[in-house]
Formats: structure tokens, sequence, C-alpha cells
């Protein structure tokens, strides 16, 4: 309930068309610091971005590829997200999940740029509980544990929340 719709795309061999309903959200499955992330509004701007990325994203992957020993040439589409962006931290071992704080990401008045966290979130608690409760299910489901993490969520004004990104510690 929380997974945003997406879709995959190998640069190698796009479909011939955006892969979701305009406008969407497309990124690399594996980047750093937002490099080629778009918002993609029309066809021209989904083959543009597509041009662009197949162009630099050896070179912004060239750490992943050195660590795993494999290429990083998939990018993902995903639906439009709005809300409030905050960070769910936790701890996995041995399966069990264990919440250590949510944090609250204060946007620039440009309402792009980030601007600082802010701890302890101002979110209610049943807002909290549900994104551990989500945690609790997926980071197991993804074979996570021994290990710190953290979940990026878009937390809008009813209450419900949908996944970012996941990243391991």
């Amino acid at each position: 309930e929380a997974t945003p719709a997406f879709a995959e795309v190998d640069l190698d061999a796009p479909d011939a068309g955006p892969p979701l309903p305009l406008p969407f959200f497309l990124k690399p499955v594996s980047a750093h610091l937002s490099q080629l992330a778009y918002r993609i509004e029309s066809p021209a701007e989904y083959a543009a971005a597509l041009a662009e990325a197949g162009a630099r994203i050896d070179a912004i992957t060239a750490y992943d590829r050195a660590l795993e020993g494999r290429t990083f040439r998939t990018l993902i589409a995903e639906e439009l997200l709005d809300g409030l962006l905050v960070t769910f931290e936790g701890f996995m071992c041995g399966g069990r999940m264990t919440p250590i704080g949510v944090t609250d990401a204060v946007m620039h008045p440009n309402e792009i740029s980030f601007l600082r966290f802010e701890y302890p979130s101002a979110l209610p608690a049943a807002v909290q509980a549900k994104m551990a409760e989500v945690a609790a299910r997926l980071m197991p489901a993804l074979g996570f544990d021994r290990s710190l993490f953290n979940i990026e969520f878009f937390v809008r004004p009813d209450g419900s929340v949908t996944i970012v990104e996941v990243n391991g510690r």
C-alpha cells in the first residue's frame, strides 16, 4: 500500500514511449545526489532524458560498478509524489525491526532544494507508527538484516505514506 506506481527503463533497450502516464519522475536505480533525476512532462522530455542519461550514467555509476562488478544502466520511472518528506530510521537484527526515529525534511522556500532535517518529527504518533509497520514488513522482505537503514517517505495530509527510497547504512 506504500509503493508508488513505477516502471523499469532499460537504457540499452528503452520502450518506444513513456512507461507511465505523464507527468512522472525518472531517475537511475543507482545514483547519488539526485544526478540524472528528471521530472518528465512530455514524450519529448522523456526522449531527451533518456539520451542524456545514456550518455552520462556510466560515469555517474562508476563506483557502484567497481564495487559490484556489474553495470547500472537502468532507470526507474515513478508516479509523482507529494506531501511532507520524512525519513524513518531503523535497525534490523534477527528479522526484528527496531525504530530509531523519524526526521522531517525542511525544504527551502523554493520547494525544490533541501534545507535541513528536524528531529524529532512533528508528525502524529499514529503516522510514525504506520511508517514503522511498513518498515517492519518491507525490510525482512528485502532480506535486509543486521544493520541500520532508513526509508524516505512522503506523507500526505490524510496521513497516508508512500515510499520514496530505501537506504542501507
